[in-house]
C-alpha cells in the first residue's frame, strides 16, 4: 500500500448511493476550504461547470461515474466505498420513496408504493440493476449528457465486470460499508491523516420512518439478487482487495 500526500493533489470520491458515503464526505470536506470543493453532487449540475473551472477544485465528490476521471487535467487521488448489493438496493429503494426531490417520482408514485410494488416497475429495475458496477464500467459523455444514467441501453455483461475490476484495482482507496471502522483506518493510512469523531449522516429519516421496518418478500429479494448478480461479484472482488490492502498496511 502506498501512502499519499494530497497537499498538491485533487481527490475524487466516486460515491454510490446508500453506502455510508455521506459520512465519508464529511471527513473529506473537513480537509479543504469551501471554495476548494466542487459544489455539484449530481450529474445534471456537474455538466454546467466548464472543464477549466472543474480543474480548479481540489475535492470532487458525488454520484458520478468512473470516467469522470477523464475531465481531470492531473490524475487525482481516487476513493470509493462499496456495499453489499442486496442491502444497498433495499436502502436505495427506501430513499427513493422518501425523497421528495428524487427525479423518478415525477413518473411513478413511489411515495405510496411498497418495496415489493416498486420492484415491479421497469424504471426502478433499470436503476437498481448492477448499480455499483454500472457506474464503474459504463462511460458516459459528460459533454452531451442525457439524464437519467440508468436508461443507458448498453447491456451489462462480463466484459464490464472485468473492466470494472481493473478500474477498481487502480483506485487509491477502496472501502467496504459493512466494515466502515476498518475502512476509516485504511483511509487514514492512505491519506496520512488522523480521522476521528466521524458523524453518522443521512440515516435519520430511514430510522424514523415507520415503514423502514417493513418486510420485503422473498420473491423481491430474489429479484434483487438476480438484477445485482454481477454487482455481487464486483462487491466480493472489492472485499478481497480491501482485505489485501488492510494486510499490507498491517491493519489486520
Amino acid at each position: 500500500m502506498t501512502k499519499t500526500n494530497f497537499d498538491n493533489k485533487a481527490i475524487y470520491f466516486l460515491h454510490f448511493p446508500k453506502t455510508a458515503g455521506t459520512s465519508l464526505v464529511s471527513i473529506l470536506e473537513s480537509f479543504f476550504k469551501e471554495d476548494e470543493i466542487c459544489p455539484p453532487y449530481f450529474l445534471p449540475k456537474l455538466v454546467e461547470i466548464s472543464r477549466q473551472r472543474f480543474n480548479r477544485y481540489r475535492l470532487v465528490r458525488g454520484h458520478f461515474t468512473h470516467n469522470l476521471l477523464d475531465r481531470f487535467d492531473t490524475p487525482p487521488l481516487t476513493i470509493t466505498l462499496l456495499r453489499d448489493p442486496v442491502k444497498r438496493t433495499i436502502s436505495h429503494l427506501k430513499h427513493m420513496r422518501e425523497s421528495d426531490r428524487f427525479w423518478m417520482r415525477k413518473h411513478i408514485p413511489l411515495a405510496t408504493m411498497s418495496l415489493d410494488e416498486m420492484l415491479q416497475e421497469e424504471l426502478v429495475i433499470k436503476l437498481m440493476q448492477d448499480h455499483q458496477l454500472r457506474r464503474f464500467a459504463i462511460d458516459i459523455d459528460y459533454d452531451h449528457l442525457q439524464h437519467p444514467i440508468c436508461l443507458d441501453k448498453e447491456i451489462i455483461g462480463r466484459n464490464h465486470l472485468n473492466l470494472a475490476k481493473e478500474r477498481l484495482e487502480a483506485f487509491d482507496f477502496v472501502g467496504i460499508t459493512e466494515e466502515f471502522e476498518s475502512s476509516l483506518k485504511l483511509l487514514s493510512a492512505v491519506l496520512s491523516k488522523k480521522i476521528e469523531n466521524v458523524p453518522v449522516l443521512n440515516t435519520a429519516k430511514e430510522r424514523t420512518d415507520i415503514r423502514s421496518k417493513e418486510a420485503i418478500s422473498q420473491d423481491s429479494i430474489k429479484i434483487i439478487e438476480r438484477i445485482t448478480a454481477l454487482d455481487r461479484e464486483f462487491y466480493e472482488f472489492a472485499r478481497m482487495l480491501f482485505h489485501q490492502r488492510l494486510r499490507e498496511a498491517n491493519l489486520l
